[in-house]
């Protein structure tokens, strides 16, 4: 009874989860800070390497590149904003299934 109560509570996060991730992907936002992690991580697609940082803090200190290596394996898939909101999205709802 317990593990069914479990499995239900399982399935009702994950569920409400990704109505609220998942669904209106054409409302988000993609901007500058967004657009300049998408070109980051997709150099190396197109040949370039790498770059030695990230994109650059408010304060003008160059960011650890740790988001365009979280990105790099999404862009293989596709460069497309929507498709790359999607795969964040659709990972956040497995970590909150995940940690539940």
């Amino acid at each position: 009874m317990l593990l069914l109560r479990k499995n239900f509570l399982l399935i009702l996060v994950l569920l409400l989860a990704s109505i609220f991730r998942l669904t209106n992907l054409d409302l988000i936002e993609f901007k500058a800070d967004e657009g300049i992690n998408l070109f980051l991580a997709s150099r190396p697609i197109f040949g370039h390497p790498f770059p030695p940082g990230g994109t650059v803090s408010s304060i003008g200190i160059t960011n650890f590149p740790i988001a365009n290596y979280l990105l790099f394996p999404m862009v293989l898939i596709s460069v497309d904003p929507k498709a790359i909101s999607f795969l964040i999205a659709l990972f956040n709802v497995v970590a909150i299934g995940l940690f539940f």
